[in-house]
Order: structure tokens, then C-alpha cells, then sequence
């Protein structure tokens, strides 16, 4: 048409333009690339939130009476709430999980959330009911670096303090936030209580710790005017030294140092944050260090930040005791995603190369080759200005759209070198114009099919709406991309590339005798590959089209390799997924005993797992966490594992040398099978856990059965147990 001619010779008569289009293009997309924040995962914006509150000595079914089903009640009225799920634990605790709609805003919707809570909720008729806290899951908390520290010179103890030392000292890497340290026990005053004391003045237990809890914490009791100024009035009675909590009064005459010792320690211990690395062979009391990035920030900056700081600290004689060990790094994930996005690159280049050779020649082929990375560094820019990521989803959209991307170059290219071959009068750029013309709408038409194909992405609901949202946006913008190349870039360049050479199918020999041109034979020119193809699939779409009895078997073969392929389907000849295995060369292990089993005894059962694991070539280390919440990952986020804090719990981080003969689903399938002996003769349920391929669940298969009948609901349950049994 026309209307493409004339698209391509604005931009292949007006060459400054043109030059600067290219330069421009290669420099945003080189500005947009190094200003694009690089993650592993994409950026989900999820509203969730725990809202947690403690029952001092309640039973679970007082816990649901009293606070957990008024709780569910109330937060079912917030407008944009998605779901609510509920745990009533003896003890007492209820924990109730509330899910927003993908896309709220965060910050409206915990306030929703507290407004809802706190004027509603008639929580504090019980003296033993807490104040519910409203903790946020967000993945903006997770952490994108862990070190772990060990000693075998310092006590667990010592080593948190130390720990709390780097914390203070990473607070001024730029990027960092959220530090937490996991293990070991806080600093606390002991107080033991003598119980003959307490009878001789009469005085029960109850009331000191009565006493305890109303002299230990800051209250706001209001204002104070004086003249002009207002004067903020805060009582603070917080127990800071042996001798403020020797001096508080439990009655009249009588202090806490009358009735009690009190000693600087420490809180009292129940539980274990162990490493095992293979190269110490043996395990150690580890404390883990854990920082979070700020929103908008690129991983592999703050991460090489923070490297960049422990590496300073290592030479800092005050942390010499300490051996330092970095277990997780996930810009270090993230770039070798990025380095696999480069590799794919480059082989699809070569590729083009390569095909394209055999049917246009050299220049035709690095002519179209030219259209991927001028196509990138375009999506890249936009992909900036749309305030998109660097993560796993957007470099598979990319990878999926290399082999579209020469699509329409390789159209234009072969319909230019086909008017190059003509034998007109026509010049260089009416043939590159009208080229361009002929195809045209064609390519249009053909992008626009292919762009409508991944619009009903963003259509996608829950987590996986946002989750996807890369493919729906990168996907798209590369096909636009590599149209404008071809309509523009490409045309403009075919000018330096190819030359006007009149076409025949023989041409007179002529040679020179006494000075003069003698006419002596005429030779056939040379025929190119790509011709004699041409020519051979013309000779066989003649003899398909003049005979019907072929025409026929082809129909019925081609129908038939279709069905053919539908049984690879229920058969299981091929694999079927959504996305590709996350293969991160880490896992997770959970043990859970039965209620009320003893850290100790919890951590024992942990450690014969923990054996058998490391007794694996490829281990590299393992992380074990016993009744405290593991150090969470993407994948443990919106599984619970921050809840993981009972002493019948155990989390173990399992990280092994990255081979390429084996990934982490194999590597899950060895693990599971190596230890379900372990939880059959301990009676304890062990799951082995990988990253999976798309956003976090809570599981890949879950039952829930909801009944306020205990009977009703365990009978269903055992009946389903028999069925999953034999799935």
C-alpha cells in the first residue's frame, strides 16, 4: 500500500534523521536497561495482612469463640477484601490472614483494616485478651541477602550481639532495608521469685505479675498548657536496670528486691538456628543475618552494596571471632537470568545468520539479525518509561518473542532483495519503497493478530494477574517494536546493504578479437540455492494441486499426525506447564511434629533429616530452624513460614553447588524419598518444598474442609485421606 511506501521513504530519503532515530534508540534502550530495577521475581502488589491476637490460657475453641469469628465477622465488611482465612490455636492465639484484591493500595488498605479493628472489635472486655497487632505480608519485606554467623569461640549469645553490631553498621549501605536477625535469645532481666518469701507477707504470684506488667511500659496521659506552650505529658515506667525492678513496690513496705533475685540475662531458650556447611563438617549454632531492599531499587546494586561492606568488615578486628558466610544472594539468581537472556540472544542472532545465508546470502542475513537488538533496546526504553522490572517473567517474555521479532525484518529484507533483482529502470529507493508497500499491510495485519493473542493476559485475576504482567506487557510492546524496525530502520539500512543488479536468465558471452567484440555463445547465469528451492517446491505444488488422490493423503496425513498428537496428551508423551521449573539450587524441608513435642526433642528428629540430607555429594549447606520461623523466601511467604514458630516445628534450607546435571526438581525427588522413612518411624509429616514456577500458593493441591462440627469435619477428613492415598 502507499501508505507503508511512504513510511519507508520518509525514513530512507531523510538519512540525518534517520541516524539519530538509530542512535537514539541504541542509546535509551542502554539507559533504559542499566535504569530498569533487576529482580528475580516480579513485583506483586498482594494487600495481605496477619492480624494476630493473643488469649492468655485460652483453649482453641474459646479462642474462636471469643475473638476469632467476631474478628472474621467485622474485617468481611471492609470493602475490597478478598479472603479470610483463620487459625484458633490453644495456648490461646488467633491468627486471622486477610487477603485484598490484587492492586489495592497497601497503606489504604491496613488502615482499613486497623479503623475496622479498633472501633469495632470489643476485644478488651477480657482482661487476659491481648491487643490484636496487624503484621504485613508484603513482598517487598523479603530478603534478597542472608549471611549466616558462626563462632567457635563466642556463645550463641555473643554472636546475636555481634550480629546486632553488623546491623547497625549495614544501615548506612545504601538501598538496605528491613535487617532482621533470626536466632538466639534477647536480652532480658530474670527475676526468681522465692516462693517462702511470698507466703510470709502474703502475697500471691498473680499480683507481681500484675504489678511487673503495669510498671513496665510508656503511656501518653495528655497535655500540659503552660503560658503559650503545649506540653506533652508521657509516663515512662519501663524497667531498664537491675535496680528499677529491685525498687518497684508490690505493696505497701514491700519491693520486688524483698521477694526475689534479679539478674542481667538472657530470655529463656527454645529453640535452634543451626548451619551445616560441608566445608566446616560439622554443624554450628549459627545466627542469621537478613537485609530487604527498598521499593524501586535494583537488587544487584544494594546487593553489591552490601557484599561490598561485609568485605570491609572482614577486616575489622572487632568481628575476627565470627566466621561470616553469605547463603543466599538473589541478584546473583537474577543475573545469571539475565546472562541466560544474553546466551539466547546471541544464538538466535546466529541462527538468523545462519538460515538466512543459505537462502538470501551474507548481507540479507545480518540485515535481519539487526532487527533484534534494535528491537530490544526499544523495549527496553518503553519498558522503562512503563516502570517494569528486570525479572524472571519479563526475560521470558523477551526469550518467547526472539523468534517473532525477525518476523517482519525478514519479510521486508527478502522482498527488498527480490525488487533489488529486478530488471527495471526503477532507482535504488523506489524499489526499497515499493518493497516496503507490498508488504505492508500484510505485516500489520499480521502484528496486530499476534498483539490480540497476549492482551487477554492482563485479564488474568488474583496473584498471577501481576505475576503475568510482564508477559502481557513485553510481549506486545517487542512485536510493536520490531514493526516500526521493519517499516523504518530496516528499509534504511537495505540501502547500504544492497545494490540495483538487472536480472536475466542467460546473458551473451562476449569476447575481444583484434580489438574487437566478437558474440560467440550464450551461457546460462548462475543459479542461487534459494532459487533451486524455489523452484523444486513449485514443481511440487504443481503435482499436489493436479492430483486429487495426493491431495487427499495429505489431508488425512497431516489430520492424522494431529490426533496423533492429542494422545501425547493423556499418555503423558509430553510434559505440560504453564512456565518453566524455577531451578535455584535451593529447597526447603518442614517438619512438623505433634503438638506439644519439645524443641529438644523436635530438634533431634530435625537433625537425623538434616544427616541424611548432607550425606548427598552435591550439598553445599543447610540451614535448620527449630521452633523459630525460618529467614522467608519468595516461596515461603504466602506459605506461612513466618507462622513456623512452634517448638513441634522445624524449617530446613537445603543449598547445593550449582551442576548442571542436576536440578532442583531432581534433587527434591531424592530428598523426599531419602527421608520418608525418617517421618513414617517418627511419626512426624516431613514435606520437601521447591520454588515453583509461578507465583507463590500456599500449596500445589489443597483440601479445605470448613464445618464448626469437630466430628462431621474429621470424618470427612479421614474419608478424603483414603482417597488422596491412593492418588
Amino acid at each position: 500500500m502507499k501508505f507503508f511506501s511512504l513510511i519507508a521513504e520518509f525514513f530512507v530519503t531523510n538519512k540525518a534523521l534517520s541516524w539519530l532515530i538509530i542512535s537514539g534508540i541504541f542509546f535509551s534502550g542502554i539507559f533504559g536497561f542499566s535504569q530498569m530495577p533487576q529482580q528475580y521475581n516480579p513485583e506483586v502488589t498482594l494487600p495481605a495482612f496477619q492480624v494476630i491476637t493473643p488469649f492468655s490460657g485460652a483453649t482453641s475453641e474459646e479462642v474462636e469463640q471469643f475473638i476469632t469469628k467476631e474478628m472474621e465477622e467485622k474485617i468481611s465488611e471492609i470493602p475490597g477484601v478478598d479472603s479470610i482465612s483463620s487459625v484458633s490455636k490453644n495456648g490461646g492465639v488467633s491468627v486471622v490472614q486477610v487477603e485484598f484484591i490484587v492492586g489495592e493500595n497497601l497503606e489504604e488498605s491496613k488502615v482499613k483494616l486497623f479503623s475496622k479493628i479498633s472501633e469495632n472489635l470489643n476485644l478488651r472486655n477480657n482482661p487476659n485478651i491481648s491487643e490484636p497487632q496487624i503484621k504485613t505480608i508484603t513482598p517487598d519485606d523479603i530478603a534478597i541477602g542472608v549471611w549466616a554467623l558462626t563462632s567457635t569461640a563466642l556463645s550463641e549469645n555473643k554472636i546475636r550481639e555481634k550480629a546486632i553490631e553488623l546491623s547497625h553498621i549495614l544501615q548506612t549501605v545504601e538501598g538496605v532495608a528491613n535487617i532482621k536477625i533470626t536466632g538466639g535469645q534477647t536480652k532480658a532481666l530474670k527475676i526468681i521469685v522465692n516462693p517462702q518469701k511470698l507466703k510470709e507477707r502474703n502475697i500471691s504470684l498473680s499480683e507481681v505479675t500484675n504489678v511487673l506488667r503495669q510498671n513496665n511500659g510508656r503511656a501518653f496521659v495528655g497535655d500540659l498548657r503552660m503560658g503559650k506552650n503545649l506540653h506533652e505529658i508521657e509516663i515512662d515506667s519501663s524497667i531498664k536496670t537491675i535496680e528499677d525492678a529491685k525498687n518497684i513496690v508490690i505493696s505497701k513496705g514491700i519491693t520486688l528486691g524483698d521477694i526475689a533475685e534479679i539478674e542481667s540475662g538472657y530470655t529463656e531458650k527454645t529453640s535452634f538456628t543451626i548451619l551445616n556447611h560441608k566445608k566446616q563438617l560439622y554443624s554450628q549454632d549459627a545466627i542469621f543475618l537478613s537485609i530487604a531492599k527498598r521499593k524501586g531499587e535494583n537488587t544487584s546494586t544494594v546487593m553489591g552494596n552490601a557484599l561490598n561492606k561485609f568485605e570491609e568488615i572482614s577486616h575489622n578486628k572487632n568481628f575476627e571471632t565470627i566466621s561470616i558466610k553469605n547463603i543466599r544472594n538473589t541478584a546473583e539468581i537474577a543475573e545469571k537470568s539475565i546472562f541466560g537472556l544474553g546466551a539466547n540472544l546471541i544464538q538466535s542472532i546466529f541462527i538468523v545468520l545462519l538460515v538466512l545465508m543459505f537462502f538470501l546470502g551474507m548481507r540479507s542475513a545480518f540485515l535481519v539479525a539487526l532487527a533484534i537488538p534494535f528491537s530490544l533496546f526499544l523495549v527496553f526504553f518503553i519498558g522503562f518509561l512503563g516502570d517494569q522490572t528486570i525479572n524472571k517473567i519479563t526475560l521470558f517474555a523477551l526469550i518467547l518473542s526472539l523468534g517473532l521479532l525477525v518476523d517482519s525484518a525478514t519479510v521486508v529484507v527478502e522482498n527488498i532483495y527480490r525488487h533489488m533483482q529486478m530488471n527495471d529502470e526503477r532507482n535504488k529507493i523506489k524499489r526499497i519503497t515499493d518493497a516496503v508497500g507490498e508488504v505492508g499491510m500484510g505485516l500489520f495485519l499480521s502484528t496486530v493478530t499476534s498483539v490480540i493473542v497476549f492482551l487477554p493476559l492482563t485479564q488474568i485475576s488474583g496473584m498471577m494477574g501481576p505475576y503475568m504482567g510482564p508477559l502481557a506487557f513485553f510481549v506486545p510492546a517487542a512485536l510493536i517494536c520490531s514493526l516500526f524496525i521493519a517499516y523504518a530502520v530496516t528499509p534504511f539500512l537495505s540501502q547500504y546493504f544492497f545494490s540495483p543488479q538487472p536480472h536475466s536468465d542467460e546473458k551473451k558471452k562476449v569476447e575481444f578479437t583484434n580489438g574487437q567484440a566478437v558474440v560467440s555463445a550464450t551461457v546460462p547465469q548462475k543459479i542461487s540455492f534459494f532459487e533451486k528451492i524455489q523452484k523444486k517446491y513449485a514443481t511440487l505444488l504443481r503435482k499436489i494441486l493436479n492430483n486429487n488422490s495426493l491431495q487427499v493423503f495429505l489431508l488425512f496425513f497431516v489430520f492424522g499426525g494431529l490426533i496423533l498428537s492429542f494422545f501425547l496428551i493423556p499418555f503423558q508423551g509430553v510434559h505440560f506447564q504453564m512456565l518453566p521449573k524455577a531451578d535455584n539450587k535451593t529447597l526447603w524441608v518442614t517438619l512438623d511434629a505433634q503438638e506439644g513435642t519439645s524443641y529438644i526433642e523436635t530438634q533431634r528428629i530435625a537433625e537425623k533429616v538434616e544427616n541424611t540430607i548432607s550425606k548427598f555429594p552435591n550439598i553445599e549447606s543447610l540451614s535448620l530452624f527449630t521452633g523459630k520461623a525460618p529467614v522467608v523466601d519468595f516461596n515461603g511467604l504466602f506459605r506461612g513460614f513466618s507462622g513456623r514458630t512452634g517448638e513441634h516445628q522445624s524449617s530446613i534450607l537445603v543449598t547445593f553447588f550449582d551442576k548442571k546435571n542436576k536440578t532442583s526438581e531432581e534433587m527434591a525427588m531424592k530428598i523426599r524419598h531419602s527421608i520418608s522413612e525418617i517421618g513414617v518411624k517418627e511419626n512426624v509429616i516431613l514435606r520437601v518444598v521447591e520454588d515453583p514456577p509461578g507465583p507463590p500458593v500456599e500449596s500445589t493441591f489443597v483440601l479445605k474442609i470448613l464445618s464448626y462440627n469437630d466430628e462431621a469435619r474429621e470424618n470427612i477428613q479421614k474419608s478424603l485421606l483414603k482417597i488422596l492415598d491412593k492418588t
